[in-house]
């Protein structure tokens, strides 16, 4: 929200990459290193990439302002498109270009998400956007007070430790096993009364040098407000820390998703299976299984009695499995199996 005694004097959306990779106590940079958790740190080239498609999906953004403003519900399809964005690949945005206008941009998603992307996610290079309902997870006004010069936020609690709400944990939220896994948080800032102007407000990874400013005012009081949307990266260590910095403001953040490595998911696997009668005196008899549509057969098999034979057993294609059983002296049940799996949610 923004009265007409306040303005914003940056981009809808910006990366404050600052930091990049972890430091230790001296600084030393350690994009490597593990994180108390044994789990691998964020990479410079997946913030590298990350970087690179935030910067196209502002480009896009902005050409789509216009159209976004005079639209209805404009607010409701803002927020639309910048999820879908965030949650499409760089290779996806690169070859959208900057289309020019919402028309233009809607058509040109519609067509790049018929192209199938990767079927599964490095976790040396990309990085996938988890967004949820928008929360609130501080509020200086109920808990600490007006910003001045840096303070840090940990993202490991909730917000009610910040003066925002107990429902707002950015880990039970995005559904990873802890902050550890974030690279960078999508979040609203807002400023509220500040009492001197001009002024300014940025965000940054703890351990940062970034100076570029977030939001300015130029007028103060306490209904000046002015807020901006931004993706902020995350210092990745004691608290996965964030920090906000600039002249003295009370400070209001709601955060809307985070980016993480994906997940190393398990395949969605069964079996399907067939049965004959093998009757005595048939020189042979033939049967298949088959997966159902969209699964992939990863193996499969014949089973007959001790007493029996099997001509033959293989895979025909990918999809199912023959069993040839030969006659016996007396009639028995020969099955064929195949073990057929997909990767879920697709």
């Amino acid at each position: 929200m923004r009265t007409k005694r306040a303005a914003i004097a940056v981009a809808v959306l910006c990366l404050f990459a600052g930091s990049a990779s972890a430091q230790d106590s001296s600084g030393n940079s350690d994009p490597g290193a593990s994180t108390g958790s044994g789990q691998a740190r964020i990479t410079e080239d997946q913030r590298a990439r990350l970087e690179a498609k935030l910067r196209l999906a502002d480009q896009i953004m902005h050409a789509s302002a216009s159209d976004l403003q005079k639209s209805t519900s404009p607010v409701e399809k803002r927020q639309w498109l910048r999820e879908v964005l965030y949650s499409m690949n760089l290779e996806e945005i690169q070859a959208m270009g900057v289309p020019g206008g919402l028309s233009a941009t809607t058509d040109a998603i519609a067509r790049i998400k018929k192209v199938p992307p990767k079927t599964l996610g490095s976790t040396s290079t990309d990085l996938v956007y988890r967004p949820f309902p928008p929360c609130r997870f501080i509020d200086t006004r109920f808990l600490g007070g007006p910003i001045l010069g840096a303070r840090g936020y940990g993202l490991t609690g909730t917000g009610a430790t910040n003066g925002g709400s107990a429902a707002c944990n950015p880990v039970t939220l995005s559904g990873v096993a802890n902050a550890d896994d974030f690279a960078a948080v999508a979040m609203n800032v807002t400023i509220v009364g500040p009492p001197g102007a001009p002024g300014f407000l940025g965000a940054r990874p703890v351990g940062s040098t970034n100076s570029t400013s977030l939001a300015n005012w130029y007028e103060a009081g306490p209904t000046v407000q002015a807020s901006n949307s931004a993706v902020v990266s995350v210092f990745q260590g004691a608290g996965n820390k964030v920090e906000f910095f600039g002249s003295i403001t009370d400070v209001v953040v709601d955060i809307a998703g985070v980016f993480t490595r994906p997940d190393a998911t398990a395949l969605e696997c069964n079996t399907v299976q067939n049965t004959v009668t093998v009757t005595a005196g048939a020189s042979f008899v033939l049967v298949n299984s088959t997966c159902a549509t969209g699964f992939a057969m990863t193996g499969g098999g014949c089973n007959v009695p001790t007493t029996a034979s099997i001509v033959s057993t293989n895979p025909l294609g990918t999809t199912q499995w023959n069993c040839a059983f030969l006659q016996g002296g007396t009639p028995y049940t020969g099955t064929s199996f195949a073990r057929c799996c997909r990767t879920p949610g697709r």
